[in-house]
């Protein structure tokens, strides 16, 4: 029988698989669901996501039994640690599988005729969070508090997985945590935007948290204007339910009535 090729984007899909497999296992018709309605931003198809479900199989992460998918405790291991590490002992136990070979060209999964253009959607979002970053300071200038201008920060520049973009403190000099997502073109009734669990989570745990929508009414060249913001609660309506495997990331369609006007001042 011939080798089986992986690659990286496989690689990078069976690590998104394993972060939708609930650590007491998920019924297969469950998981199957979920692969259908995981979002992730057009760079994995319903397929890549089940050849990543193979990947774990093979390597003995994931048991099938039954009607089920069942993490073994070294797949829950291999979910605690950061992407980086947790693709290279994956690597690691697929070069040593008989059925699968490496694949020595560099896959690129943002291709020029990718629906998801990387480049596009960072400039786009680094447009709203220097126009928050601005924002903010212009706000605490009016108040009176210049000397509170240099501690706002684009602490996305440091991790973009903290679970928020932007600090800046209030006139009294709390910290507020902004999570700044972008939308190219006009507004309209409803601001469309990914969230992944990681910032609803930090949304959720932290008051000082908030959630900045900007857009673009001209696309990512265009000037980026501040549409409002909303609390980690008000997104909770319109994320998915963990029913079919825990959400990951969520498309979510939020009405722009939802939002409050201008900067967060509830510190």
């Amino acid at each position: 029988m011939a080798k089986q090729r992986f690659t990286r984007h496989k690689i990078r899909a069976a690590l998104v698989v394993a972060n939708l497999i609930d650590q007491n296992g998920t019924v297969l018709d469950d998981a199957r669901r979920a692969y259908t309605d995981a979002i992730t931003q057009g760079i994995y198809s319903i397929d890549d996501l089940q050849s990543g479900e193979c990947l774990l199989v093979k390597t003995g992460l994931l048991k099938r039994e039954r009607d089920m998918l069942v993490p073994t405790a070294a797949l829950i291991v291999l979910n605690a640690v950061n992407e980086q590490v947790a693709s290279l002992i994956l690597v690691s136990l697929l070069e040593s599988t008989p059925d699968y070979y490496a694949d020595p060209a560099p896959f690129d999964a943002f291709s020029a005729n990718s629906p998801f253009d990387l480049q596009s959607q960072h400039l786009l979002g680094e447009k709203g969070e220097l126009l928050v970053v601005n924002e903010c300071i212009q706000e605490l200038v009016s108040l009176g508090r210049e000397d509170l201008a240099p501690r706002v920060q684009r602490v996305s520049l440091i991790s973009p997985s903290l679970g928020f973009d932007v600090v800046a403190p209030s006139r009294h000099g709390n910290a507020r945590l902004l999570e700044v997502k972008t939308q190219s073109g006009p507004a309209t009734s409803s601001f469309r935007l990914f969230l992944t669990r990681n910032e609803f989570e930090v949304g959720r745990r932290n008051s000082s948290w908030a959630l900045m929508a900007c857009v673009t009414p001209e696309g990512p060249d265009g000037s980026a204007q501040v549409l409002g913001w909303c609390r980690a609660a008000a997104l909770l309506p319109y994320l998915p339910a963990d029913a079919a495997g825990r959400w990951t990331e969520a498309l979510v369609h939020l009405p722009t009535s939802n939002l409050n006007a201008g900067l967060p001042r509830f510190l």
